[in-house]
């Protein structure tokens, strides 16, 4: 995938030091666990995944990035850091509510914001390390700045063998108190969210003569006024990049012209961020145009 010295990509680091050697199964298992938190949370954007990007020797490492699947490709966008931001405090909020809580509390002393089914992940997730010396589990939010190269830590949280059992313990005494009814419903939502709009009325507001991009900063934005009022960032995937071709070296005159088209939006906290180029329908000049929902 092409990239560009403005791009930079977040990702989810999780190191776990169980201080043994783990069964194949278990590992797997304990996976299992962090991937289904993943989908407890996030799992509504089906057109975003959890990807392995990297994975290392003498502790396990795991290095994730949240992928955006446009039209069988994988992208990062700009919105993804946000999932990486939402995963990361969300996943570490939730493991904390437990390992923090002291042992003999009243199991409805835990945050109300953590489901049984986000707890049953979480203590599927560390039980490798469970009664383990010296066990850490380690989760942070790294940016990799590709135009230095250089990969920095946003955010990091350290869990020591401690906190570990004593989270694992208070989920499984909170399970057997009460299975069914063990947390209310969270006021937490995910962030970023992508949506497809088919046939809508787009405008070019500015763009250069270079290739159209996938991500990071660009000067190609245009408004979608069914959407936003706004000029927001226009991206293209690498399957359609000829789209912004044809744009610009088009017969018509790009900023006085109407594109029907369809769309991906991306959006972050309610909001539409961006607009991912999927299919130009058809090209008509300002005065013809009539809106379009």
């Amino acid at each position: 995938m092409p990239t560009t010295e403005d791009d930079a990509t977040d990702s989810v680091v999780i190191v776990l030091e169980p201080r043994r050697r783990i069964e194949l199964n278990e590992l797997t298992d304990s996976f299992a666990g962090l991937s289904t938190f993943y989908d407890n949370n996030f799992g509504s954007d089906k057109s975003q995944k959890l990807i392995v990007s990297d994975l290392k020797t003498k502790c396990i490492y795991l290095e994730l990035i949240p992928y955006s699947i446009i039209l069988g490709g994988l992208i990062t966008t700009a919105a993804n850091a946000m999932t990486v931001a939402d995963f990361v405090r969300r996943f570490c909020s939730a493991l904390k509510a437990f390992a923090d809580v002291p042992d003999n509390s009243h199991p409805g002393a835990l945050s109300a914001d953590v489901t049984m089914a986000d707890a049953a992940a979480l203590s599927e997730f560390i039980k490798p390390m469970v009664g383990e010396k010296s066990a850490e589990l380690k989760i942070s939010h790294a940016r990799f700045e590709r135009r230095d190269g250089e990969r920095s830590t946003v955010v990091e949280y350290t869990f020591n063998q401690g906190q570990i059992d004593r989270a694992f313990k208070n989920i499984e005494a909170q399970s057997l108190a009460s299975p069914m009814t063990l947390l209310e419903p969270p006021t937490f939502k995910a962030s970023v969210r992508a949506e497809e709009r088919e046939n809508v009325f787009l405008s070019i507001e500015a763009a250069s003569r270079k290739e159209g991009k996938t991500k990071g900063r660009t000067v190609d934005k245009a408004v979608v006024s069914s959407i936003s009022e706004k000029a927001l960032p226009i991206y293209f995937p690498d399957t359609l990049k000829y789209l912004k071709h044809q744009i610009i070296t088009g017969e018509v005159n790009p900023f006085n012209t109407a594109f029907v088209v369809d769309v991906i939006v991306r959006f972050a906290d309610g909001e539409p961020k961006e607009y991912i180029l999927t299919r130009i329908r058809e090209a008509i000049p300002y005065e013809a145009a009539e809106p379009r929902v």
